[in-house]
């Protein structure tokens, strides 16, 4: 029972703190329910406040809308008006600036373009019979001259040809880093150029300066490929100035010397040697610098053939170098037709040179100066290495100026076959393989000759080889490879051996081995 007691009077306590626990949770919700009662009054009362105020300032923010809208448009229509009195004034202010021309502030003198040429565009929509618009137009016609004209005498002012030395660097270089760097116009030169060229292509609307640029630039190119002729031309060399020197290609007899149709012609008289000897006496010590220098081979045998080579490089060069500046003056969709024109003078000159060189090589084969070949293999060689970066300059021009390349690489190919196999037709046609072959075994002279002329062509074996490599039917198959070349030598210089003559039989075993 005692228990139970305690167990009540435990239960009645915690009710007793649970009902007063009840009865400060009720009073403090009454409390809460007072502040709420007061905060939604007082918010109450600040929205109504808000909505007064609103409805008060409103209006004025309309007005201050309304006012600053018109602001705005007095400040256009005052500006728009000032531009209007400016033009109708601008002829005026700017006539003598734009008479005089640009003067040296080419971007001042543009800006005044862009102004008159906005006058114009305003005339034009707003009153066209106007006296404004004559007079505005006369200037911006009067400008855009001007601007041609200042393009012209820039361009034409510090457009040079290249001077030599370059030119015989550029010629002489075999690398890459060798090659001189090439300056045509001064920086500020350029950028004047290009701004000119921008405005009187687009808001000028002319292309005339673009013909006044490939004329020039063109005539240039073409001087600087003439002078560099010229100066080799100064020191040209001939087979008959060169020093006798034993095994040198130089002291190569010619085989129509050997000819039995010439055998009973007279020779001509040392004083026709000696003349020509004193004619080129005046420039021996040119002519002596030249070969120190390396800037001709001693050893060439066509004339001319050593210049076509150096203006081969040099010309590539400068096509490179011209289409370099061209792209910092002349808009991209210009190039094309312009570097067309302007190539196409120089690029005549050059294909012209080739042709000569090819013409006084026919003629020297057809005195039967078989030594020429050599020279055509190098030229041939030189074109091919170069012929890439001609067809990438040269390729996209709507012209044929590329392909004339090719063509004349293939004439020099041609021509050369013809010389080797005259030269074979020629020595197998000697009448002298029976009746004057030495008893001793000692070398025929037409052999001694033949075979020192085999010695230089084997320096040309790659272009050689290719070239009769494709005329024999056995190694069309290998055609361009380094096999069939040397075949293709292999069979012609066997061919070109004379040594079935000998009628001592020992003496023709011992050389034909010695010439196997």
């Amino acid at each position: 029972m005692d228990e139970i007691a305690m167990r009540k009077s435990e239960i009645e306590e915690k009710l007793k703190q649970d009902e007063e626990n009840l009865a400060r949770f009720t009073e403090s919700l009454k409390r809460s329910d007072e502040l709420s009662k007061n905060m939604v009054g007082i918010l109450d009362s600040f929205s109504e406040r808000l909505n007064k105020l609103e409805e008060t300032i409103q209006p004025v923010h309309h007005q201050t809308l309304s006012l600053t809208t018109l602001k705005d448009n007095v400040d256009k229509l005052l500006a728009a008006l000032e531009q209007v009195i400016g033009f109708h004034h601008l002829s005026d202010e700017v006539e003598q600036k734009i008479k005089k021309g640009p003067a040296g502030n080419v971007e001042m003198y543009l800006s005044l373009m862009e102004r008159l040429h906005t006058a114009v565009e305003f005339f034009t929509q707003s009153n066209p019979g106007s006296v404004e618009l004559g007079s505005v137009t006369t200037l911006f016609e009067d400008g855009l001259e001007q601007l041609n004209s200042s393009f012209r005498e820039l361009l034409k002012q510090h457009s040079q040809r290249v001077p030599d030395g370059i030119l015989i660097d550029i010629a002489n270089a075999t690398s890459e880093e060798e090659v001189p760097p090439l300056q045509h116009l001064p920086h500020r030169v350029v950028q004047d150029l290009l701004a000119i060229s921008k405005y009187l292509a687009g808001p000028g609307q002319t292309t005339d300066f673009m013909s006044v640029y490939h004329q020039i630039r063109s005539t240039q190119l073409g001087r600087s490929l003439a002078a560099l002729r010229e100066y080799y031309k100064a020191f040209q060399i001939m087979p008959s100035q060169l020093p006798k020197q034993k095994g040198s290609i130089a002291n190569f007899l010619n085989l129509k010397s050997e000819s039995p149709v010439k055998r009973g012609a007279k020779r001509k008289p040392a004083a026709d040697s000696l003349s020509r000897r004193e004619g080129g006496s005046i420039r021996r010590g040119l002519l002596e610098q030249a070969v120190a220098c390396g800037r001709m081979e001693a050893d060439e045998q066509l004339e001319g053939s050593g210049v076509f080579i150096a203006l081969a490089t040099v010309c590539v060069r400068l096509l490179e170098s011209e289409y370099t500046l061209m792209t910092s003056i002349i808009s991209e969709q210009h190039w094309t037709k312009v570097f067309e024109s302007l190539v196409s003078g120089p690029f005549n000159f050059f294909i012209k040179l080739g042709e000569d060189l090819h013409d006084r090589a026919k003629k020297s084969l057809n005195k039967h100066d078989f030594i020429v070949t050599v020279s055509l293999c190098k030229v041939i060689r030189h074109v091919r290495v170069l012929l890439p970066q001609y067809e990438k300059l040269l390729r996209p021009l709507p012209n044929r100026c590329y392909s004339r390349l090719p063509e004349m690489i293939l004439l020099f190919e041609k021509l050369t076959l013809k010389g080797l196999m005259e030269l074979l037709t020629y020595i197998r046609a000697d009448p002298e393989k029976q009746s004057n072959m030495p008893k001793d075994g000692t070398v025929h002279q037409l052999t001694s000759n033949t075979m020192l002329f085999l010695e230089h062509l084997l320096e040309q074996m790659d272009v050689a080889g290719g070239i009769l490599a494709e005329q024999d039917i056995g190694l069309s198959g290998m055609a361009n490879t380094e096999q069939a070349n040397r075949k293709a030598v292999g069979n012609f210089i066997s061919m070109c051996t004379k040594r079935y003559g000998y009628l001592d039989c020992v003496v023709l075993v011992v050389f034909s081995s010695s010439c196997v």
